[in-house]
């Protein structure tokens, strides 16, 4: 292959989908490639993949500038134009298609719609995600518990069930006279070699334990560990990681152990006694999600992790207040707002709650607004000593604004939906995003079913709502390049929470509030609404699919940034991600401006 050849396969090489080829596919590609210049103002009609080497070529609002690629199709509506001289690589789409036989999924690249294409790189990226288990990486010693308690196989099977009732434990390694073990016993051995069979609770543990017992090495993985249990048919597993030093591996330590998993940490939330307790294990919260995220586990799924824990210690919360200030006067119900509400949370979030009771029955209002004052302020200070920081706008229990009784609230959703002033939609981003923590789920129901009730039959609340939603416009320039932000610490970056994932959610809510949905969580407005009258079926799964693209990507750079020991941020230079992840965000974008305009069209 010559030096100009070589020049030009690297370039194809370097950009997406031909740096998926390998070099002997790519070669096969290369040999069919043709070169030639086109001046402004030629259109290009024939059927075939191009290249841009240099130039600039549009095709109605899109412009596709070096390093870009697109397909020009046999039958289409509007011709692609070269708006500057252009060095063009191309390929007749058939010989192509031929040439990629055995990759013939590529040619699609440049014939799906943006959204087609990101709904096909989420499944993809779900199968990979759902294929790599953390059990394939972790080792036996990160999930055991270690070191544990033990008892001499003489003891008798009565004291031996004591000892596993003390601990709150399911098994017991017994030791012979060296101190060694000797064997195991199990809930399931005294019950069926001891109960079952009618022996005498002062009999030794010795006559009923395991003593060929299966064992595994700290060291190894907890796939080779579910394995043998698998195989066994058991479900306690003796670790060894030296003569002297044992554990113990149990099937539900496989997922609930050291923290790798959000149910070990709501088992200490729930078990905390103090806020001190529950500050150690909300400092766990970076480690789960770091560690949830290297093992490959959805943004999606992560962010309900996150959500649950945070969830969790509010309820502790508000557990250790009512201990602190006695039983609640009435009926009352802890909101939470936002991306908790919506199950979208990651550390670092600031907190967004608020408190509703009813006060229909009380005798002493004052003393009742006294109490719930007193209740908010308490658990708003724990959570923020949790690490959950005080909310910059005040969108607390804690300000009495939002810690009102049925009424207040019944009136506050009624002038938001009837005067849809600016102010009423800042109120409506946050608080039709609301979730009951704790308390009576009543209260919250009963209020959305009424004002869901008034916002799909209000034309004018909607068009507001609308037109407030497609203000902020994705950052995409005239020539399909990203607009960044000029100035400051984050300058040459983009925002991916407020350009992207802010925009889908504000999209989401209006369409569930359109069809008076009550989801919450984003994806699940986007499903219930999927196929109706708001939303068609194409534009719904094209804007499920860039949900989760930028959902996750924002996440994945957070924890690469995380590994540079930087602090993680929502801002992303197009310069640290791929050439495919700058396509796919592009895309991303595009489908936003597109359901954007849509909404414009209908209000």
């Amino acid at each position: 292959m010559n030096a100009e050849l070589t020049e030009h396969s690297q370039f194809v090489h370097s950009l997406p989908p031909f740096d998926t080829l390998s070099s002997d596919q790519l070669e096969q590609v290369m040999s069919g490639m043709r070169i030639s210049y086109f001046a402004k103002g030629n259109s290009l009609v024939d059927e075939r993949i191009y290249v841009v080497k240099k130039g600039n070529v549009k095709k109605n609002d899109e412009h596709f500038a070096e390093g870009e690629s697109f397909g020009v199709a046999a039958e289409q509506g509007e011709a692609f134009t070269v708006t500057e001289d252009a060095l063009l690589y191309y390929w007749p789409v058939p010989q192509l298609t031929s040439l990629l036989k055995d990759n013939s999924s590529i040619i699609a690249f440049w014939f799906e719609h943006p959204g087609e294409q990101l709904r096909s790189l989420m499944s993809e990226s779900e199968i990979q995600r759902t294929a790599t288990s953390f059990l394939h990486t972790m080792r036996v010693e990160d999930c055991a518990e270690f070191p544990i308690a033990t008892l001499p196989h003489d003891h008798t099977i009565q004291q031996i069930a004591q000892k596993m009732t003390e601990l709150g434990h399911s098994s017991l390694l017994l030791t012979n006279e060296a101190g060694l073990p000797s064997g195991i016993v199990t809930d399931r051995d005294i019950r069926s070699r001891c109960v079952a069979q009618g022996l005498p609770f002062d009999q030794v543990g010795k006559d009923i334990m395991t003593k060929n017992m299966t064992t595994i090495d700290a060291k190894a993985s907890c796939f080779e560990a579910l394995m043998i249990m698998i195989e066994k048919g058991i479900h306690h597993l003796p670790v060894v990681r030296s003569e002297q030093r044992w554990g113990m591996l149990t099937l539900t330590d496989l997922m609930l152990r050291e923290g790798h998993n959000p149910l070990h940490l709501s088992g200490r939330i729930k078990k905390a006694q103090s806020l001190d307790a529950l500050i150690a294990t909300a400092q766990l919260l970076p480690n789960l999600q770091f560690n949830l995220t290297k093992l490959g586990m959805s943004a999606v799924v992560i962010a309900k992790s996150i959500s649950a824990i945070v969830r969790a210690i509010s309820v502790r919360l508000l557990q250790f207040a009512e201990q602190e200030f006695g039983p609640a006067p009435c009926d009352y119900a802890w909101l939470c707002a936002g991306s908790l509400a919506r199950n979208e949370q990651f550390v670092g979030a600031d907190q967004d709650n608020a408190l509703i009771y009813d006060d229909s029955q009380l005798t002493n209002a004052a003393s009742a607004q006294d109490y719930f004052y007193q209740l908010s302020q308490y658990v708003c200070d724990g959570l923020n000593a949790c690490g959950f920081v005080y909310c910059p706008g005040d969108v607390m229990a804690s300000n009495p604004k939002w810690c009102q009784p049925v009424g207040v609230w019944h009136d506050y959703f009624s002038n938001w939906i009837e005067q849809p002033k600016p102010k009423a939609l800042m109120h409506c981003d946050i608080f039709f995003d609301l979730d009951t923590i704790y308390g009576s789920t009543k209260l919250l129901n009963t209020l959305k079913t009424e004002f869901l009730h008034k916002t799909q039959r209000s034309t004018l609340f909607l068009a507001h709502l609308s037109r407030n939603a497609v203000s902020q416009r994705p950052p995409l320039g005239f020539f399909r390049d990203f607009i960044l932000i000029s100035s400051g610490e984050n300058k040459s970056k983009l925002d991916l929470k407020h350009n992207a994932i802010a925009q889908i959610v504000a999209l989401a809510r209006i369409y569930a509030l359109s069809l008076g949905s009550d989801a919450v969580s984003t994806l699940d407005r986007l499903h219930a609404c999927t196929g109706t009258k708001v939303l068609s079926k194409s534009a719904g799964k094209s804007l499920i699919a860039a949900f989760e693209f930028v959902f996750q990507l924002r996440l994945e750079h957070q924890l690469q940034q995380v590994n540079a020991g930087l602090a993680p941020s929502n801002f992303i230079a197009p310069k640290d991600i791929s050439r495919l992840e700058r396509k796919h965000l592009k895309d991303v974008f595009k489908v936003i401006k597109q359901l954007q305009d849509a909404r414009q069209v209908v209000y």
